[in-house]
């Protein structure tokens, strides 16, 4: 999960409302149309960031060599057949637990806090900088300076309303390594926080892109 809000730009709202139709993998692209907002303890759908219905990409593998694309097809799979048993209901690619949309609460309580300390994310007292909202910068640098994507078209993918925003992702990400010497920690949180979700392969191995 981490790992695909990393390499595709989709905003928190955006990637635990994802379902299986919108993920063409053959192109390896996401169709971003929706997003889940909660409101006074209701969970509703609208649309993403900016109102804009959107497409992204994402790599077959990270700049660190995690196997994205073949992960987030075991996803699917794993989806398509929980929606067929009725366990998700929705085709959720990220549901919770109970195959439903995730309350953010429930999902920084759960799973966020822990993956931030065992990542070393937090100090002692809770407190650090990097933030789930991080790991977008981490796709905009990404896109930038990996990919050398045109910075219009990564603004389009990111939901951004302009190019300028896109540009002013925070010089500490604007590196070749785009997570510095956080690369390490990227990848600690991303395998904690699937640790700590059901069903999501534990072990890998890189396969290029």
């Amino acid at each position: 999960m981490a790992n695909t809000a990393a390499y595709t730009g989709l905003c928190w709202g955006e990637l635990t409302a994802l379902t299986i139709t919108q993920v063409d993998q053959a192109a390896r692209v996401i169709t971003v149309d929706r997003k889940v907002v909660e409101i006074a303890g209701h969970l509703y759908l609208e649309p993403p960031k900016n109102r804009k219905h959107r497409r992204t990409i994402y790599p077959r593998a990270t700049p660190n060599g995690y196997p994205l694309a073949e992960r987030l097809a075991t996803r699917i799979d794993q989806a398509r057949a929980d929606q067929a048993t009725g366990d998700n209901p929705h085709g959720l690619i990220f549901p919770s637990p109970t195959g439903k949309h995730w309350r953010s609460s429930n999902f920084n309580r759960n799973v966020l806090q822990r993956a931030y300390q065992a990542a070393g994310w937090r100090d002692p007292a809770g407190f650090g900088t990097w933030t789930w909202r991080s790991l977008r910068h981490a796709f905009c640098t990404t896109a930038l300076f990996t990919w050398k994507l045109d910075p219009t078209d990564v603004s389009r993918m990111a939901g951004h309303s302009s190019y300028r925003i896109t540009l002013g992702a925070p010089p500490s990400f604007r590196t070749a390594d785009p997570l510095g010497s956080s690369a390490g920690k990227d990848r600690t949180i991303a395998w904690k926080t699937k640790e700590l979700l059901p069903g999501v392969p534990r072990r890998s191995r890189p396969d290029g892109d």
